[in-house]
């Protein structure tokens, strides 16, 4: 039990630094879960995406530098709104 706690608070300590890579989104991170946060108004929909995919190849740099490799199986987009605005989302190509 103390090595699992051990190492889940080195890997906390060692991925620290992961949020000063981020632009645009904010980061919360908990244990080996990372989540990146971002808003937007649905007519400001692809700058937002333009966005996130600088973040995203940030956090991928960030990866390669130290070493850690993302698990790309377990790795998600989940959109929130209102149906109406949802809708529009899915019907950009670029997402």
């Amino acid at each position: 039990m103390f090595l699992s706690n051990y190492s889940t608070l080195l890997f906390s300590v060692y991925i620290n630094d992961l949020p000063l890579v981020l632009r645009y989104c904010l980061a919360i991170l908990f244990a080996d879960d990372t989540q990146l946060i971002t808003s937007c108004d649905p007519k400001n929909i692809t700058q937002t995406i333009t966005r996130l995919e600088t973040d995203l190849e940030a956090v991928s740099n960030w990866m390669t530098e130290n070493e850690l490799e993302l698990n790309v199986q377990k790795t998600q987009i989940i959109v929130l709104g209102n149906t109406f605005n949802v809708q529009k989302i899915g019907q950009i190509t670029e997402f």
